[in-house]
């Protein structure tokens, strides 16, 4: 679990320094889908996947 905290708060490090590239996002899921097991392929289809308007909405609203 501490390797998941560990990514996340480094990729969280990347974003607020501005240092990010577009596909920043699915890069973090994919690597954290790979740490759980996911097999690559089937982590960077997931990570790629387009988000439910209800989970888009939240950011759209901040």
């Amino acid at each position: 679990m501490r390797i998941t905290l560990i990514s996340l708060v480094a990729g969280t490090r990347d974003l607020l320094e501005g240092d990010v590239p577009k596909s920043w996002g699915s890069n973090i899921i994919q690597s954290i889908l790979q740490m759980l097991g996911v097999p690559f392929d089937e982590a960077k289809a997931l990570s790629r996947k387009k988000l439910p308007a209800y989970v888009t909405r939240i950011f759209d609203e901040a």
